[in-house]
């Protein structure tokens, strides 16, 4: 969860924010409305999660790499072709694609990467079939 630092006078100590534990089943629940699924025309299959209501979707790179035709299914069953990828990062495996929603999309919220370090658990959240 990312938090805003709210600095007192500035011979006042700066504190540390508070940061919110949540439970597995409350990340998942906050976070299922903007997990997707990602389809190939060739048949592969993988997870995905929005990133901006407009239509930016983020995935792994070794699903849509190379594939003709890929298609994004929303929680409602919706289903959306990509528009076109937006952005590539072969090193970390990520692809960023752009769909065109009728209406705004519920927006997955990113953690702030600085405030976590080697030995913190982890969620991975997703279910591509």
């Amino acid at each position: 969860m990312v938090t805003a630092l709210l600095a007192g006078a500035c011979s006042a100590p700066a504190h540390k924010p508070t940061r919110t534990r949540h439970s597995p089943r409350e990340i998942v629940a906050d976070a299922k409305p903007a997990i997707v699924q990602i389809a190939t025309s060739d048949g592969r299959v993988g997870t995905g999660f929005v990133l901006e209501a407009s239509g930016l979707v983020a995935t792994n790179l070794h699903v849509v790499a190379g594939a003709d035709e890929i298609r994004v299914r929303l929680l409602d069953g919706a289903v959306l072709p990509v528009q076109r990828i937006s952005g590539l990062d072969p090193g970390r495996d990520l692809a960023v694609l752009d769909i065109d929603p009728k209406a705004p999309l519920p927006v997955l919220a990113l953690g702030d990467s600085d405030a976590v370090s080697a030995g913190d658990p982890v969620l991975a959240i997703g279910n591509p079939l």
